[in-house]
């Protein structure tokens, strides 16, 4: 098994145990080192929490994930 066939397999148990996790101190941290409006390519992105989080505080956000059930 791939690890894409894994993710494809569990998207929804992933989605419930990630979607909610506080992640704005690491936010903060990574956002800190970029200027206001930044360019941000979100590789991997999983359910889009992180990027989703960007996009809200004013950045511009390509989000894309190898496993199309987690993009869903």
């Amino acid at each position: 098994m791939t690890t894409i066939d894994h993710y494809n397999k569990n998207a929804q148990s992933f989605y419930e145990r990630t979607i909610h996790i506080d992640m704005s101190d690491i936010h903060q941290k990574f956002l800190s080192y970029l200027p206001s409006n930044a360019e941000i390519l979100d590789a991997g992105c999983g359910v889009g929490r992180d990027a989703r989080a960007f996009k809200d505080v004013g950045h511009k956000v390509v989000a894309f994930d190898a496993s199309f059930e987690i993009a869903k």
